[in-house]
Formats: structure tokens, C-alpha cells, sequence
């Protein structure tokens, strides 16, 4: 199947575009290597993914973006015991040595890197129980997605010249990185071209994780570009009963801002995506905020409100609003790729929920 989101997605206060602004849609060729190929699974089932595309359109400013397909399944099944173990497939014949993998509980939606591998037993943090269902995914690297010559376009040049990606590094801040095209033969500190992490010299970073759960902001110093993203849709699994696999993600998150993912490649309302599961409930003062991109230079924040103002020209009900919209739900409001979740609680987990028979 295809499909295609072609949201702008973007921080403010940004400079808009003008008419003579330069957009060029590249096709990322590192996920591209995986459509058409059947996952690698277990006896217990052989199924291939829905894939597709989706683009995101950068202007000159910071953008808020999340990558929403993914790699194929390279094994899936269920664990027969607490340690990650199953019987029934071979890890050293499914998984590529050195080659960085996640694995998802299907079951509870949590997610985590592996580290290791033999024959019937993964060596990893996530929390499983014997039964539970999973899959394993290669992980998308910076050079996977940007391309290791940087196919995608982004602009080059020093650390204050280039583009930068601004990854989330779990903890409330950021990697930097960005397409180094400056040659400085320095025998104590060399730099040569490539990609390259801002306060990192001359370390080569383009095998550098992008998790699945977390979004980025893209800072374009740059001409306004697009970007395509092309790859297997997370969750799709037609062996499930209702057309999918896991049907949340599991996010960790801290208090402060967080750039998160939408997981799914289409748009999803903050209904469908479980906002009000996602949001400690208060006012929009005291309780968490989403902040929207709202494809024109700012954000549609929403909250959880629990407080009643029983107001009969300006009333207020429980449920999820718009700071300055009043009254009016915000079930509706359709979730951008990525996007901001303003925790305001102590650091814990969110669940996005994939609402059930998507229409991909």
C-alpha cells in the first residue's frame, strides 16, 4: 500500500518560505532497500508489512519531524520464557553481527535496544514474560535515513553553516549533528568531511541510532527541502485480529519537553493516539501539554483538563482542549508526525496508542 503525510512541520517563530523558495523531494534510498522484501520470520508466522512513504516538508528555521515507517521484521514470535528466549527461531541466522536491532514487546508495547544474541535468546533490558508476542527491527541510522553522502540534500559546512538534527538523547537533551564539508589538517585536531556531532571533532557519527519512539527537530539553515521516508509501517501485522501488531508504543519520557513520535505514518487524531492516556490531567497551567505543530509556524497546545468553571458564558468541562480554545474538544485535532509532549509530572512513560484498522 501507499500513502503519503506532507505536513510542514515547524518551530516558532520561524521565517516562512517565499515563492522562489527551493524544493527538492529526494527519495531516501536507506529504507527503500527493504520494500518489496518479505520479513524474516519464524515458522509461527511469515508475513510481509504494508509499506510506503511519507514525506515531511522543511522550511528555513527548526522543524519538528519524526521518521513514521520503519526497517522489516527480522524475526518475530513468541517468548517461552522471562529471559527473552524462543525456542523456535534461530537469532544467529535471522540478525546480522554488528548490526543494531530493537526489539518490541507486542504485548505491552515497551520497546528496547539488543545488545546480544545466540541461538534462541536475546540479551536485552526489556521486560518480557513467557507468551508474550515480539518483534525484532534493524534500527535506522542517521546514515540510512540522511544518506551516507548525504543524499537527502541537507545543506553542508561547519558546525554554525550546516543543517543540524537535534536528536533527543533520552535524558532532556540533544545530540547535534550535522554534514561536516570543512577539511582542517590539524594533527591534534583534524576534521575531515562527513557527518559529525556539534562538540564532537572529528568522530564519524552516521551509524548513530535514530530510536523509533523519539522524533527530532531538523534546524535548516538552509533553502526549504522535502524529505521523503520510505519503509515498513510499524504494528502492521495481518496475522493479528485487528490488522495490527502491537497497539501502543511505549515511550520514556522526562519532565520538560520531549520530541516525540506519532508511530504511524498516517494522520491520527489526539483522540485516536490515546492524548488523554498520554496527558497528566490539570489545568493548562498545572497539567501536561502537547504542542502540535500546526503546519504554518506554530503549535495547537492541548491539555487534559480536569477542572469545571460553571460559567454560563465561558464554561469550562473535563476533557481534552486548546490553550485559548476554551470549551471546544480537541479530540479532533490531527496528530503532525512528530511532536512536543510538555511533561510536567515527574519523568515516567506515555503510551501512543495504533488505533485499530488503519486505513493504509
Amino acid at each position: 500500500s501507499e500513502f503519503c503525510d506532507s505536513s510542514q512541520l515547524i518551530q516558532p517563530p520561524q521565517k516562512k518560505p517565499t515563492d522562489t523558495a527551493m524544493n527538492t523531494k529526494l527519495t531516501l534510498l536507506g529504507s527503500a532497500a527493504f520494500l518489496g522484501a518479505a520479513a524474516s520470520l519464524n515458522a509461527q508466522s511469515a508475513v510481509t508489512a504494508a509499506v510506503g512513504y511519507h514525506t515531511e516538508s522543511l522550511v528555513t528555521g527548526f522543524n519538528v519531524i519524526a521518521v513514521n515507517v520503519g526497517n522489516a521484521v527480522a524475526a518475530a514470535g513468541d517468548f517461552d520464557a522471562d529471559s527473552a528466549t524462543d525456542n523456535d527461531v534461530d537469532f544467529t541466522t535471522l540478525l546480522t553481527a554488528d548490526t543494531p536491532y530493537t526489539v518490541q514487546n507486542i504485548s505491552t508495547g515497551a520497546s528496547a535496544p539488543v545488545t546480544a544474541w545466540d541461538a534462541n535468546t536475546l540479551t536485552t533490558t526489556l521486560e518480557v514474560a513467557a507468551g508474550d508476542r515480539y518483534e525484532v527491527r534493524q534500527d535506522q541510522t542517521i546514515a540510512d535515513l540522511f544518506g551516507a553522502g548525504n543524499e537527502a540534500g541537507l545543506q553542508e559546512g561547519s558546525d554554525s553553516e550546516a543543517d543540524v538534527l537535534w536528536l533527543p538523547d533520552g535524558s532532556g537533551g540533544y545530540t547535534r549533528i550535522y554534514r561536516n564539508n570543512q577539511t582542517i589538517e590539524d594533527p591534534f585536531n583534524p576534521l575531515t568531511p562527513g557527518w559529525r556531532s556539534v562538540g564532537g571533532g572529528n568522530v564519524d557519527v552516521a551509524d548513530t541510532v535514530v530510536p523509533f519512539t523519539f522524533g527530532m527537530f531538523v534546524q535548516v539553515r538552509g533553502p526549504a527541502l522535502d524529505l521523503v521516508f520510505v519503509g515498513h509501517v510499524r504494528g502492521d501485522d495481518p496475522d493479528d485480529d485487528n490488522g495490527h501488531g502491537s497497539s501502543v508504543a511505549i515511550i520514556d519520557v522526562v519532565t520538560g519537553f520531549n520530541v516525540v513520535s506519532r508511530i504511524v505514518p498516517v494522520g491520527i487524531t489526539a483522540a485516536e493516539g490515546g492524548a488523554a492516556s498520554i496527558l497528566t490531567p490539570g489545568s493548562d497551567a498545572t497539567g501536561d501539554v502537547l504542542w502540535n505543530p500546526d503546519g504554518g509556524g506554530g503549535y495547537v497546545r492541548i491539555y487534559n483538563n480536569n477542572v469545571t468553571i460553571e460559567d454560563p458564558f465561558n464554561p469550562l468541562t473535563p476533557g481534552l482542549r486548546t490553550i485559548g480554545g476554551g470549551n471546544v474538544a480537541a479530540d479532533d485535532e490531527v496528530l503532525a508526525s512528530g511532536f512536543l509532549v510538555q511533561r510536567r509530572a515527574a519523568d515516567g512513560a506515555i503510551g501512543v496508542e495504533i488505533p485499530p484498522r488503519l486505513d493504509l
